[in-house]
């Protein structure tokens, strides 16, 4: 069986209605009637022991928000997906959700609440696409009738760790207005936390070059170069001509300033260096902040960690 991510993404529509969400990491726990509340004046569906969470041991594990599910109707809190056009080729209508893990991470576990009174099973894949588009369906199951909030997991023992050419997706294809899906749990053996060094270091920033001493209060986003999969960069950290006692503070670009300085100086014509190990952002980058007087800063990425 193929087909192109494409036609896996086509058709999908717009929902309607509303649930409360349940909560996928309260392990070994049975939701009990009453659910907690949803949005205001609208009740959940009674929770009865198929909405039991069970967590591997071993395993790390991240929820993803109904609002990474295609196609939905949604709310922060609660989703319904009843009512999305068919799919073609796929029988029915259909969701997608694209699997998010860190690189160097091998996928075990994918967790989808539901619900389905109909009569008619709704069916649950996980694809896995490889470079080049091509793709292998890891696994299907059909999401039988019931009451209530259910839980399906379907498990992986073999797949490998992933290198960055890989990504996964699962789909729900249902066909009554009746059933839908919520968020779900992501299970995987986490990456190594390893150093990775650059055998040529790239100079990140020179205000000598571009853009001009960096001036009190003054904030600026520096590209590092480093992969958004990254928990930390590894940089040196310089100033140089500067006017005046001050400090430099480098944290993630996404971040407002946690009042840390990552670099100080004490007067006029300086030439002061540090090592900084820094957060970044989704795309590596980081900021910079200037405190008290002015001054020229160069930044060399000497690493990160994963």
């Amino acid at each position: 069986m193929r087909m192109s991510r494409r036609s896996l993404l086509a058709g999908v529509g717009a929902a309607s209605g509303l649930v409360a969400l349940p909560d996928l990491m309260a392990p070994g726990v049975a939701e009990a009637d009453p659910p907690g509340p949803g949005l205001p004046g609208v009740p959940g569906p009674a929770l009865g022991p198929s909405a039991t969470v069970t967590l591997t041991p071993g395993l790390t594990y991240s929820i993803q928000d109904p609002t990474d599910w295609s196609g939905q109707a949604l709310s922060t809190r609660v989703i319904n997906f009843a009512g999305a056009q068919p799919a073609p080729g796929l029988g029915g209508g259909s969701l997608v959700l694209p699997v998010r893990m860190p690189v160097g991470a091998a996928l075990k576990e994918v967790t989808v609440p539901y619900v389905n009174p109909a009569a008619t099973p709704m069916v649950f894949d996980v694809f896995r696409f490889d470079a080049g588009g091509t793709y292998t369906q890891l696994a299907t199951r059909q999401l039988a009738s019931g009451t209530g909030v259910q839980s399906a997991t379907v498990t992986f023992s073999n797949e490998p760790k992933t290198d960055g050419s890989q990504s996964y997706m699962a789909l729900v294809n249902f066909f009554d207005s009746a059933q839908f899906v919520q968020a779900a749990r992501i299970g995987y053996v986490a990456p190594p936390k390893a150093f990775v060094a650059n055998t040529i270091v790239p100079r990140v920033l020179d205000t000598r070059l571009t853009g001009g001493k960096l001036n009190p209060s003054e904030e600026r986003v520096v590209a590092t170069g480093v992969p958004g999969s990254a928990a930390a960069a590894v940089l040196n950290l310089t100033v140089t001509e500067t006017e005046n006692a001050g400090y430099v503070a480098v944290f993630a670009a996404n971040a407002a300033w946690p009042g840390n300085s990552s670099i100080n100086w004490s007067g006029p014509g300086q030439n002061v260096a540090n090592g900084v190990v820094t957060a970044v952002d989704t795309n590596g980058g980081v900021k910079i902040r200037g405190a008290v007087s002015p001054t020229h800063v160069v930044i060399d990425l000497q690493g990160y960690f994963l």
